[in-house]
């Protein structure tokens, strides 16, 4: 005969948010990180790991939500199996944002192909590790809290604390990205955003945190009691709000570009073809390889704004430590250029944040393309760069999968 769960371990394992709340919010992020991945197709590295972040923490939310655990109940899973398979799911979304956090602070941009097989090993590792210290519980069907010794202390800080050093690593980040003088308002602001968000997180995870240690060591604090009683979830999702603001402006951009509400994106292309054909030339290694058609232009500009990015970063290595981008688009053209007629090598060249901003890319491609033509003309060529076409975009070496 199974045991029934006790109230406290299905208060710890059970969202405190109605259904009715919880489950739009989740299906709207849901929503969001797979039109990121299927849809945009962004393989970008940092990009890459924020997708399964998300993804990660919604399977992690979502078997909080009773009628998904009804479901996973039925296949002959008990309330401690729920609560540890969120548990592997939060460790997993930890994963990736420390993979983020990791790859953001990247000055060359390069990624180590070990990185998926050895965040893959960690959470294989810790999930194996969580399953093996909930045994007890499972056994009495309680809450790991109950089991009393040390393993409750030992599961929170398995799958709470690898949050701690990818948080840290991405606040830093994000202040030196807003005192930079260079940092539109509206960059400043998101930043603010999300250092407050991941501050309250990281406030809610070292509660965690402490509160299960002070339970192993049977010290009565109001932080313990509060961490082993109902309704303590609250904090989890107040923390992952920031994901709306830092994922969805992309989506919408998409989204603007496939129903004609922006300036349409064969233009966009034809503008950006001659900058893209300069930096990819110089620095092939860092295309992207297309493992598909990219059948829309949509698609095709940014894979192509993707790699102005990448391959840029990387031809601005080449100058000197202490060089200062102008705030031009005719400036950073001309230095872009100067760059890309110095043998490759990597001295370490200040990080041109304009890369990133697609409305500062466009000025100096515009200035560029007439460049090009007037070298065209001197040259005694006749027409300009024709726009890229969809096969020109798949380069031959795969930094990220």
């Amino acid at each position: 005969m199974s045991l029934s769960p006790n109230q406290v371990l299905i208060d710890q394992t059970t969202t405190a948010v109605p259904s009715v709340i919880i489950v739009p919010f989740l299906a709207f992020i849901l929503a969001i990180a797979l039109y990121r991945i299927l849809v945009v197709q962004d393989r970008r590295p940092t990009s890459t790991a924020a997708n399964w972040y998300g993804f990660w923490i919604i399977c992690y939310a979502a078997t909080r939500i009773p009628e998904v655990q009804d479901l996973l109940m039925r296949a002959n899973l008990t309330y401690v199996d729920v609560r540890t398979l969120g548990s592997s799911a939060d460790l997993a979304a930890a994963i990736s944002l420390l993979l983020l956090a990791i790859r953001w602070r990247s000055p060359s941009g390069r990624v180590d192909r070990a990185s998926f097989p050895i965040a893959a090993f960690l959470w294989a590792a810790g999930t194996a590790a969580l399953f093996w210290l909930a045994a007890p519980a499972r056994a009495e069907m309680i809450a790991i809290e109950e089991v009393g010794g040390w393993r409750g202390a030992v599961y929170a800080t398995i799958y709470s604390g690898v949050f701690i050093p990818a948080e840290l690593l991405i606040v830093v980040t994000l202040v030196q990205m807003s005192r930079d003088a260079r940092a539109s308002a509206g960059r400043r602001a998101l930043a603010g955003v999300l250092m407050a968000a991941i501050a309250f997180s990281a406030a809610s995870l070292c509660s965690r945190i402490a509160g299960a240690w002070l339970n192993e060591f049977g010290v009565e604090t109001a932080l313990s009691a509060f961490r082993t009683a109902a309704q303590n979830d609250i904090a989890f999702y107040s923390s992952v709000i920031w994901l709306i603001p830092a994922a969805v402006p992309l989506v919408v951009a998409d989204l603007r570009r496939r129903m004609n509400l922006d300036r349409s994106a064969s233009s966009e292309i034809a503008l950006l073809t001659p900058l893209w054909r300069s930096v990819t030339t110089a620095a092939p290694e860092y295309q992207l390889q297309s493992g598909d058609h990219l059948p829309s232009d949509v698609e095709r500009l940014h894979r192509v704004r993707i790699e102005i990015e990448d391959c840029g970063l990387a031809v601005a290595q080449r100058l000197p430590a202490d060089v200062v981008w102008p705030a031009t688009p005719s400036g950073r053209a001309a230095l872009l250029r100067r760059a890309l007629d110095l043998h490759s090598a990597n001295n370490g060249g200040s990080h041109p944040e304009w890369l990133g901003d697609e409305a500062a890319v466009d000025e100096v491609a515009g200035v560029w393309i007439e460049s090009v033509t007037s070298q065209k003309r001197q040259a005694g060529a006749n027409g300009a760069d024709k726009p890229l076409a969809p096969t020109r975009i798949a380069g031959s070496d795969v930094l990220d999968a």
